[in-house]
């Protein structure tokens, strides 16, 4: 789906769906970050959520779940939905190009410390991809009966050799979920399958948008 951006870089309008995209930057003047990591070696890095899941309804399938104050939180351990940043993560890496840059690592679990001195400390050389989840939550219009969803995801780009962050951006979606063929949307359906659906489509969205901002577009 076509989206437009604006010249100040921060919103996209899309059929359906607002993308506000948000973030500072701060590569170094005439050099793009995508130029950086051409031919060096790249660690891909996951980092925990900022905040939990939030799950903002009173559907009668979550019932037992909204009551919660934990209910996001246990709504992901029961159906094993996993953090959207490791999907962030690999689609941003796979539209690098796998002739772009060298070695290309990724660390299998999350880290909860996103500080550029302990990126150094942990891998040495080159630089580090980290991807982190600001915020996620899932909402219910009893009005509209459908649910929407937003999703903040971050990228930035660390060198190593002077542990400095020289590119920091933060895609923010809103948007509907999925329409679904029923009267009655029911995200927790068939293994929550609506629900992985929506937040795989605003993971896969921001990116798009992130890449197209790392490569200077």
């Amino acid at each position: 789906m076509a989206a437009r951006v604006s010249s100040a870089g921060g919103f996209i309008r899309s059929i359906a769906i607002s993308l506000l995209v948000a973030g500072s930057a701060t590569a170094l003047a005439g050099e793009k970050p995508f130029d950086m990591i051409r031919g060096a070696r790249i660690q891909g890095v996951v980092i925990t959520p900022q905040i939990g899941f939030k799950l903002e309804t009173v559907k009668s399938s979550l019932v037992g779940f909204g009551m919660s104050g934990r209910a996001g939180e246990e709504v992901l351990q029961k159906f094993g939905v996993p953090d959207p940043a490791f999907r962030l993560r690999e689609g941003f890496l796979a539209g690098l190009g796998k002739d772009h840059t060298g070695e290309v690592q990724l660390s299998p679990d999350a880290r909860t410390d996103d500080d550029a001195d302990s990126f150094k400390k942990a891998f040495g050389e080159g630089f580090v991809l980290d991807f982190r989840t600001r915020i996620w939550r899932l909402m219910y219009s009893a009005g509209k009966k459908h649910h929407r969803y937003e999703y903040w995801g971050r990228a930035r780009l660390v060198r190593l050799a002077d542990s400095k962050v020289v590119w920091n951006e933060t895609c923010k979606f809103l948007g509907d979920a999925p329409k679904t063929a029923g009267a009655d949307e029911d995200m927790l359906a068939n293994d929550a399958a609506l629900l992985r659906a929506t937040m795989n489509m605003a993971v896969d969205r921001c990116v798009t948008d992130l890449s197209q901002r790392f490569a200077g577009h």
